[in-house]
């Protein structure tokens, strides 16, 4: 939603994302969601505002 600029975003952000990311790691059997964090940590990394494109 944030990297869409949805309308149904709210108040969310990168920091939250990767909270909730890390606190569901658990039974983790393909490893998609461990894949997901250093995708979220990127692209906050690059300074991309919500619905930017580059």
């Amino acid at each position: 939603m944030l990297l869409r600029d949805s309308e149904y975003k709210g108040n969310s952000s990168a920091a939250q994302i990767l909270e909730q990311i890390r606190a569901a790691l658990g039974d983790d059997v393909g490893g998609y969601r461990a894949e997901f964090v250093p995708l979220v940590e990127r692209w906050r990394s690059m300074g991309i505002t919500a619905g930017e494109r580059r």
